[in-house]
């Protein structure tokens, strides 16, 4: 049959038009059976839903299936749950939407395995990865909770991985309930609509999520992500969006981190005002050859905790966001409690022990394979005020940063800059940070003067704009689409942006 022969004008004979609609129904109905061929449902349960059988589920699935998990109760399993090849793995539970601490978790695992609970293994040009409703509890043996490893874009450049609508509940994990590593190069992904909860146990918090970026480089952790270009508002994060976190606080344990943290509820019932809710570590890992933190944006959450008299601190975190280095944008977060600090470990002077802080880290690297030197072939790893005009810029230390709109009990939160070593030296407000103006978008003003530190953010729309010439503005970022494009419609609706906390 050729199909050029099929003709679609008005006045072709009916015996054609007859034709041409049989075929196409033929063609949208072996189309449709491909698309349901290439993306199946494996069920699981709901007698048995152990780890040896998910396992043996996961394996047997192809790329774009579901695993679905129909059992009920509580279920233990002994050993390590992998995901891989773009494929999904489903529980029965999902998140109520923020603001609420609930959801409906049917079914709950209970881990006595000594390795990760799950471990997503990711790689290019693959369907998404996902983990989801699913309650996890124990694990007083597992290192980590939840691990997303490798490398992966996604077949869009969205995302390689998503975890979403799980409550990780009192997990006794030796390190982190989450580990994102993108041990193999560029790992970009989802967090959302997760419970992570703990309890308060001692003078810390408890570190939810660890992220590293090792990539290609041999020795440095975060020499990949440094060295590729960074854009605000674009894909290349990993996202974290709409969770709950009890009792703990994202951070970048290693280097290269990127992360966006936005709409998210960070709760406590501490009383010891000790800890932030999000930290970016800087390159300080004392012989771990760790670049530190490149960059990200924190915006439109909520730090509440425990609320305190006119006598007593209103609030378990001593920092909203404790930045050791990296470029940032933080806006519209509102607190009972905290500030925001920023520092460079670098210029802080500390000495390792057993000797001369610059005889390490940097020194130890390579450039070739690892952390190229800020200033010729004096590597210099612990500044001093001497050093400024040699050395400044170090390599991720807190620049192109903007914080604007943060409030605690509805004033503006303050930006610290921690006054030890040299700090002041080398992060100084309008050359290395700025607190734009803000206010609606509709109001941005008519006028303005274009001396280089003239900013507007915007409360309602969340962009940034620059004086560039006198009374023109320019746009300088819009956040990245918000629900993220890996969410789709198969999840809670998602939350309003939080307008403020009832303080009574």
């Amino acid at each position: 049959m050729k199909i050029d022969n099929f003709v679609t004008k008005e006045n072709q004979p009916i015996n054609s038009r007859k034709y041409l609609l049989t075929a196409l129904a033929i063609f949208w109905g072996l189309f449709g059976l491909a698309k349901i061929a290439q993306a199946g449902t494996v069920t699981v349960g709901p007698t048995d839903c152990s780890a040896s059988v998910v396992n043996a589920a996961i394996s047997g699935a192809s790329q774009g299936d579901i695993i679905q998990l129909t059992c009920t109760g509580t279920v233990i399993w002994n050993a390590q749950v992998n995901v891989s090849g773009g494929k999904t793995l489903k529980g029965p539970g999902v998140k109520n939407p923020n603001p609420s601490m609930s959801g409906n978790w049917p079914l709950t695992i209970n881990f006595t395995g000594t390795d990760e609970i799950i471990k997503i293994t990711n790689a290019a040009n693959q369907d998404l990865n996902r983990v989801t409703g699913f309650k996890f509890q124990g694990g007083s043996a597992a290192t980590f909770g939840i691990v997303s490893t490798e490398a992966g874009v996604g077949k869009d450049n969205k995302g390689a991985f998503r975890i979403d609508n799980n409550y990780l509940d009192t997990l006794q994990v030796n390190s982190r309930l989450l580990w994102l590593d993108g041990d193999a190069g560029k790992l970009i992904g989802l967090v959302d609509n997760n419970i992570l909860y703990q309890t308060y146990t001692s003078g810390d918090a408890n570190n939810f999520v660890g992220q590293d970026w090792k990539g290609s480089s041999p020795i440095c952790y975060g020499y990949d992500s440094k060295t590729r270009p960074f854009n605000f508002g674009d894909s290349d994060f990993i996202f974290f969006e709409d969770n709950y976190f009890f009792d703990g606080l994202i951070e970048t344990s290693g280097g290269g981190g990127r992360y966006v943290v936005r709409h998210n509820i960070f709760d406590s019932d501490s009383i010891h005002n000790n800890w932030c809710a999000v930290d970016g570590h800087g390159a300080d890992t004392g012989g771990w050859h760790c670049v530190g933190v490149v960059g990200g944006e924190i915006y439109n959450n909520t730090i509440t905790g425990v609320s305190y008299d006119d006598n007593g601190p209103v609030g378990s975190f001593a920092q909203v966001a404790y930045l050791r280095g990296g470029k940032w944008l933080m806006f519209n977060n509102t607190t009972l409690s905290g500030y925001i600090m920023l520092q460079e470990y670098r210029a802080l002077g500390i000495q390792p022990s057993g000797g001369d802080c610059r005889s390490i880290e940097f020194n130890a690297c390579n450039g070739a394979a690892c952390c190229e030197a800020p200033c010729g072939t004096y590597n210099i790893q612990c500044p001093t005020d001497a050093d400024f005009a040699k050395c400044y810029p170090l390599p991720n230390q807190i620049q192109n940063t903007f914080i604007w709109n943060n409030t605690q009990k509805g004033s503006e939160m303050r930006t610290n800059v921690i006054d030890t070593g040299y700090v002041q030296t080398y992060i100084v407000k309008n050359r290395d940070f700025w607190n734009p103006t803000s206010g609606p978008e509709a109001a941005l003003p008519a006028t303005c003067t274009a001396d280089g530190n003239t900013f507007y953010g915007t409360i309602d729309s969340g962009k940034l704009f620059k004086c560039t010439s006198t009374n023109h503005w320019t746009l300088q970022y819009t956040p990245y689409t918000y629900p993220h494009p890996l969410r789709g419609g198969d999840d809670t609706t998602p939350p309003a942006a939080p307008t403020g906390l009832a303080v009574n």
